[in-house]
């Protein structure tokens, strides 16, 4: 499959933790090929500040990573599921649907939440907080929860009804 091009600037939503060593990021973008005007393209990745080493899912060789964004919008889906579980205090678990190709798995911890990233055919090295995941702040995840709304806003604009 060739990759859809990526004239449109993608929209990088950011999570850092608590005390500043990791970042999330999930980079959306527009697909332009026609066949794939029913989803949105992504990368996500984890980097560690300190060393600048990075675990990162990204589309490579012409194999695109899709979040479905008509049928069952996952950007959004996966905002609500980081804001319920910050407000609620439960456990929160995110698979894309197209291919599980990662997992986010939030649990909220009194004023802040423990974030795990693991990626389907990548083992998470220690230096990326496992097995226990990354703290961050409430107000963080919700920030995070905030900017994939806007992001994935400002994706769906290029494209027409």
């Amino acid at each position: 499959m060739e990759p859809d091009d990526h004239t449109h600037t993608p929209m990088t939503p950011r999570l850092v933790s608590i005390d500043g060593r990791y970042t999330i990021e999930l980079e959306l973008r527009p697909l332009s090929a026609p066949e794939h005007r029913d989803w949105l393209g992504y990368d996500i990745r984890m980097i560690d500040v300190t060393t600048g080493a990075r675990c990162s899912l990204e589309m490579a060789d012409g194999h695109q990573l899709f979040l479905d964004r008509v049928n069952e919008p996952e950007a959004p889906a996966l905002a609500v599921g980081l804001r319920t579980a910050i407000e609620r205090g439960t456990p929160y678990v995110f698979e894309p649907i197209d291919e599980r190709d990662f997992r986010l798995e939030v649990t909220p911890e009194d004023d802040r939440a423990r974030v795990r990233l693991r990626f389907a055919d990548t083992a998470s090295p220690d230096e990326f907080a496992w097995p226990k995941g990354a703290l961050v702040t409430r107000e963080a995840l919700l920030s995070f929860a905030s900017a994939i709304e806007r992001a994935f806003a400002e994706v769906q604009k290029h494209y027409k009804p």
